[in-house]
């Protein structure tokens, strides 16, 4: 496969989200002390020859509280493993996901903000619709 699964996964959060949520693929930018959701491509394997990949990402969800957080995580969480199979976009279909960390509280050191941490892989393979 050739195509980079970050946005594809970064266009499904922001759909899911909700208004006025940061939502990127890039730690740079991000405003602190407001609601945001890095997603990070951590890496994946191919599954099947050149027709399908595993892709494994980790969703960093900041937000104003700790429960604030926890909310948009775990509804982010739900839509990744419940809705992301089957979906497709940027030429790329999603098969399956799979839950890999459910959501954790991991406040963040350096900025000191509320923080939760989930992590989820998708199969994906290249579609022409």
């Amino acid at each position: 496969m050739l195509t980079e699964p970050t946005p594809l996964v970064a266009e499904f959060m922001i759909e899911h989200a909700g208004p006025g949520v940061y939502v990127s693929g890039d730690w740079i930018g991000r405003p602190e002390g407001k609601s945001a959701v890095i997603v990070d491509f951590d890496g994946g394997y191919r599954v099947v020859r050149d027709r399908m990949d595993r892709a494994e990402f980790v969703i960093h969800v900041y937000a104003a509280t700790r429960e604030a957080a926890s909310a948009l995580a775990f509804r982010l969480r739900d839509a990744a493993l419940s809705s992301l199979p089957a979906h497709v976009a940027h030429g790329v279909q999603v098969a399956d996901a799979e839950e890999l960390m459910m959501p954790t509280p991991t406040p963040d050191e350096l900025s000191r903000e509320s923080r939760y941490t989930f992590a989820f892989a998708i199969y994906l393979f290249e579609t022409t619709a």
